[in-house]
């Protein structure tokens, strides 16, 4: 991903609202949401470890 995105291949980004409401106007909010999104399903797992164990 990293060369594709130094390679300029990202520049027809079309915009896109999560469903949690958060708006991804460019790659870069795109990029920086993945985190994010990768936390959620993190913390996903966490709940449901406590839950059964």
């Amino acid at each position: 991903m990293r060369a594709d995105y130094e390679a300029g291949r990202f520049t027809a980004y079309r915009r896109y609202e999560t469903s949690y409401g958060v708006v991804l106007a460019s790659i870069e909010d795109a990029i920086r949401f993945g985190n994010v999104h990768e936390g959620l399903h993190l913390g996903y797992m966490m709940v449901q470890r406590r839950a059964v164990g």
